[in-house]
């Protein structure tokens, strides 16, 4: 009898960890989305108020924020599965075959899948930033202006957004090295 409390106390932490599980992949979906409408509605207010053009510079910023919390929900779900994999399902009879089955998917022909969700965060997270930046950058360039912020505020503003982009992208660099695992 002793098994079978231990057995059931692993099945109910797998069904609370899979709620856990689930509502951090809702919450990073809603990150991915965000990233978009953010970097959307501050195009698309540049574009019908050009004045406004150096708020394209907040968008490498926004990006690295919602990068780190991206990653947070991508690797505490990495280590949930760890856990179901290492610790739960020893305590099951017959495993908890789940996690396993999950990570053999991604070795096993999907790596077209694989790398489908690896560009597109990448496009979305660094990709928009560098967009962004680049875009503020080459109207400065174009206009021989600073966007009509202060010079030592645009220089400050430019090299932070470039610290960012570079911090984002390696934020993302490290998510798909967990996704590799």
């Amino acid at each position: 009898m002793p098994a079978d409390k231990g057995q059931d106390g692993a099945l109910a932490e797998f069904v609370a960890l899979r709620q856990e599980f689930e509502m951090r992949t809702r919450f990073a979906q809603q990150l991915f989305g965000l990233q978009i409408t953010i970097a959307g509605a501050i195009l698309g207010f540049v574009v019908a108020h050009p004045e406004m053009r150096g708020l394209l510079l907040a968008i490498p910023f926004a990006s690295f924020i919602l990068a780190g919390r991206y990653r947070a929900q991508y690797t505490s779900n990495a280590l949930l599965g760890k856990y179901v994999r290492e610790e739960l399902s020893p305590r099951v009879t017959g495993g908890l075959n789940w996690e396993t089955w999950l990570a053999k998917q991604r070795t096993q022909g999907r790596f077209l899948d694989w790398s489908r969700e690896a560009w597109s965060i990448w496009a979305i997270f660094p990709g928009i930033g560098v967009a962004a930046l680049v875009a503020a950058m080459w109207i400065a360039l174009q206009e021989k202006s600073t966007l009509d912020l202060p010079l030592p505020g645009f220089v400050l503003i430019g090299i932070l957004d470039v610290l960012a982009v570079a911090m984002t992208w390696s934020l993302v660099r490290r998510l798909l090295s967990i996704s590799e695992h």
